[in-house]
């Protein structure tokens, strides 16, 4: 944080370059991600320095482009634009008075939406065999998101998306009636994929297993069991 209290320029392009990650490529998704951010966060952010952690980010990006880390193949041209416009969207959206906060609900499907769009895949993500750094299991091609970040709680390294997760757990996965189908197929597929994860749910299994229609037990589950 710097002096005055608002985020410094590495602090603003660690929050960008994480709405590319977290939106898994859809831009929409990505706009509403950042619109988050900035309902819950806008009060720490300089509209003059957003250019610079932008272009800070950029670089980043366009690393993890080169290097093949992204969720699919890209254009470095295209990527460079796609950046400029979405920087442009969250200079937008810190503009605006009042801020625009999405709904919790919109924001976990349009998350479920991508994951399923991934693990329904034959081969997963594209990036499937890599391994992450920190051993969080990101670098999984068949790690759904949403499972891991939500239901077993596990940390993305930044306090901000850490609470958008914590936020979709409360008021989506809190309750089986406010799991809409993406959401339930996200889970499902995740669990499919890694179902020693399905007992790890830490507080109130009993609700995501409603909600995927699990019956009620506490035993490991086994491939057969997860919504197959």
């Amino acid at each position: 944080m710097a002096e005055d209290g608002l985020y410094d320029t590495a602090q603003l392009a660690r929050l960008f370059a994480g709405s590319f990650r977290f939106s898994q490529g859809r831009p929409r998704l990505q706009v509403d991600i950042l619109a988050f951010l900035v309902a819950r966060y806008g009060n720490r952010m300089a509209r003059d320095r957003l250019a610079e952690a932008a272009e800070r980010a950029t670089s980043t990006l366009l690393r993890v482009a080169g290097n093949h880390r992204l969720h699919e193949p890209v254009v470095i041209a295209d990527a460079r634009a796609l950046i400029r416009h979405q920087s442009a969207e969250w200079d937008s959206l810190l503009a605006a008075s009042p801020p625009r906060e999405p709904g919790i609900r919109t924001l976990a499907t349009g998350m479920a939406q991508a994951d399923v769009d991934y693990l329904s895949r034959n081969s997963g993500r594209p990036r499937a065999g890599a391994v992450d750094s920190n051993g969080s299991g990101w670098m999984d091609g068949w790690t759904g998101l949403l499972a891991y970040h939500s239901v077993l709680g596990r940390s993305t390294g930044m306090a901000e998306f850490d609470s958008l997760f914590a936020a979709i757990r409360a008021s989506v996965l809190s309750s089986a009636a406010a799991m809409t189908p993406p959401i339930v197929e996200a889970l499902r597929l995740h669990f499919r994929h890694h179902p020693e994860d399905a007992a790890r749910i830490p507080d109130s299994p009993h609700v995501i297993r409603a909600g995927l229609g699990w019956p009620e037990v506490n035993s490991c589950w086994t491939a057969d069991g997860l919504g197959a």
